[in-house]
């Protein structure tokens, strides 16, 4: 057998591997993708992701009253807030883990037919407050918990949390090692389908971390990272371009 048609076999041998692994193979082959960019070069992808669990989480409280007068609305303000605070207190949160805003308010006009009319009716006074704490499963209960100061005639609105990870950073390293081994194994396999062998690398290149919700696919070239669950994937794409020798 020549060079040339030993080349073509072997070519040929590579296109049947690839496509017989992507019908018998799907849900592998789903977790890497693999192109022949030249004669003797490949460019594979690898992908390793982590389940871990948010260690901080916010929410944001406001507190809001309607009055004709100013130091009424003030002083009814000052007493309802008072009471919000005595209820995250007594919840378990420290000083440290609450972060107070002043004091607003606005003047609100009549609305006659869908119009401002220009006329007061009255001052809408508010003041909020975040909760930001490690005790990720008080934060759940309270934020939802605070709602009953309504029945005390406390008109309070509560954000949904967010979730967050302190420190990404301390998963990247495990996460990298193994998306580069995941790559470095499709590529071993691929060459020695083909008949050769992997040889130098050419170019890595580490894609960004994505932080999603687990059973999502949700990705960015910019990255992603969701606030909305406190389970969370942490998922890094590591692409290598190597020679086939």
């Amino acid at each position: 057998m020549n060079k040339t048609l030993g080349k073509t076999l072997t070519i040929l041998g590579c296109g049947v591997f690839l496509a017989g692994g992507l019908v018998g193979s799907a849900a592998i082959l789903s977790r890497f993708m693999v192109k022949i960019q030249k004669e003797n070069t490949i460019s594979v992808k690898g992908v390793a992701e982590r389940q871990v669990i948010a260690d901080l989480a916010a929410f944001r409280c406001t507190v809001s009253v309607k009055s004709e007068k100013l130091a009424d609305g003030y002083r009814k303000l000052n007493a309802d807030f008072e009471k919000l605070l005595e209820r995250l207190r007594l919840a378990g949160f420290s000083s440290d883990e609450l972060v107070d805003d002043a004091m607003s308010h606005v003047t609100i006009n009549k609305i006659v037919d869908g119009k401002d009319t220009g006329e007061f009716s009255h001052y809408l006074f508010y003041r909020s407050i975040q909760v930001r704490s490690r005790k990720v499963s008080k934060i759940q209960e309270e934020s939802l918990r605070l709602h009953a100061l309504l029945t005390e005639g406390i008109a309070i609105e509560v954000s949904s949390p967010s979730y967050f990870i302190t420190n990404p950073e301390q998963y990247k390293l495990d996460l990298i090692t193994a998306a580069t081994a995941a790559a470095v194994n499709r590529a071993n396999t691929i060459a020695r389908e083909c008949g050769g062998k992997v040889g130098k690398l050419i170019t890595a290149r580490q894609g960004v971390i994505q932080i999603t919700r687990p059973a999502s696919n949700d990705t960015s070239d910019y990255g992603v990272y969701d606030t909305t669950s406190p389970d969370k994937v942490i998922r890094i794409v590591v692409s290598l371009d190597v020679e086939i020798i």
